[in-house]
């Protein structure tokens, strides 16, 4: 479920929204993130294009689109050596968006308040809080309200150019917690494309959620409490769909390999 602190000033709407973006040594990662901040913030479901599109997921997550493949080989949603579109990508990762949008002027926040608790990492909790935590422009935007004291119209002010973390703003948008499985490890050897199906299968016959159950963007309006109530929930549960097991590997006991999740916080 998606939190949000309340108190006796409105509660923000804040919003989990998932996509399917480029690797973490994707020549097209900072176009990625900066397409999927514009989606976000214009809460459109696709922009941009080629390997850069930012595509809000809707419905199940194969375990192929979310391969990463870096330092390994190329690949893109689950293909080996893919078309010159996409033939210098290292494959994929899920993408956690998320939206935070204050209901007028008054309701103000900071990233600084923003929680996150996610059960990938059995209820690892992420905080926003520390110096280098700021509206970079590149992973989050901060937008403080103009006269007409709602988001758009034209005269909002964004934050994108580093400004501190505990600066107030109406609303702020996160390109996104992100997550991937790796190669498994006991496939090594093998050919690109034979390693991203035998991972994509053992992915499948595990049926891992995404997100985990009991995800949760929160924020915490007075420090140290975690006082939080319900918001609207975009997403519950997104699960891998699975995929016919290639008659050459049985699960080969999957050695976990696959399951080496990896995250990325702001910078």
């Amino acid at each position: 479920m998606v939190a949000v602190a309340g108190m006796a000033f409105g509660a923000p709407v804040i919003t989990i929204i998932p996509s399917i973006g480029t690797g973490d040594a994707s020549p097209n990662g900072a176009n990625y993130a900066s397409n999927a901040l514009t989606a976000l913030q214009g809460n459109l479901t696709t922009f941009g294009s080629g390997a850069a599109q930012y595509n809000r997921l809707v419905g199940p997550a194969n375990p192929s689109q979310i391969i990463d493949t870096s330092g390994a080989f190329n690949s893109w949603l689950g293909i080996a050596a893919p078309n010159a579109l996409f033939n210098s990508e290292f494959g994929n990762r899920l993408y956690f968006g998320i939206r935070a949008v204050g209901a007028n002027a008054a309701d103000q926040f900071s990233l600084h308040q923003f929680v996150y608790v996610d059960q990938f990492f059995i209820n690892d909790t992420i905080y926003y809080n520390t110096p280098a935590d700021t509206y970079d422009g590149t992973t989050v935007i901060g937008v403080q309200y103009g006269l007409d004291g709602q988001l758009g119209g034209g005269d909002d002010v964004i934050l994108n150019g580093g400004q501190a973390g505990d600066t107030p703003v109406n609303a702020f948008f996160y390109r996104g917690f992100n997550v991937a499985f790796l190669p498994d490890s006991s496939l090594a050897g093998l050919p690109p494309q034979d390693q991203l199906n035998g991972t994509a299968s053992n992915i499948g016959a595990f049926a891992i959620p995404l997100p985990a159950p009991g995800a949760q963007a929160c924020i915490s309006r007075v420090a140290g409490t975690s006082d939080c109530a319900v918001a609207s929930l975009v997403t519950a549960a997104v699960p891998i769909e699975a995929v016919p097991e290639p008659s050459t590997y049985a699960l080969m006991g999957l050695g976990l390999a696959a399951l080496a999740y990896a995250r990325r916080r702001l910078a």
